[in-house]
């Protein structure tokens, strides 16, 4: 091993030793933020991927959601309100539970 052997060069060593691990500790961060913003967004992630599966077994295509929508939006303002949501879901038998039908029309 080879060790400093004056003070100058200690304080050099400990100043290196301090930045570098200051240096790693960026990206560390970074990729920790990253980490935790996708973590945080995992359940609606996996709520939307169920959501589109079921559709799939059902059936059902891409293409044929903007007419569902059409068919189901009662008040013909040209969206669906939470109850009309909720309606279309129970009737095309897309069970997601109640609980989570709210957070799927949230997002």
């Amino acid at each position: 091993d080879i060790v400093p052997v004056s003070p100058l060069g200690g304080l050099i060593t400990a100043v290196l030793i301090i930045v570098s691990a200051l240096y790693m500790a960026i990206p560390l961060g970074i990729v920790g933020t990253a980490f935790s913003t996708v973590w945080e967004d995992r359940d609606r992630l996996l709520l939307m991927y169920r959501t589109r599966t079921r559709f799939l077994e059902r059936g059902f295509k891409a293409q044929d959601i903007p007419a569902m929508f059409y068919n189901f939006d009662k008040d013909g303002d040209g969206e669906l309100t939470l109850q009309e949501f909720v309606s279309m879901m129970s009737q095309l038998q897309v069970d997601l539970g109640s609980d989570r039908l709210p957070q799927l029309f949230s997002t």
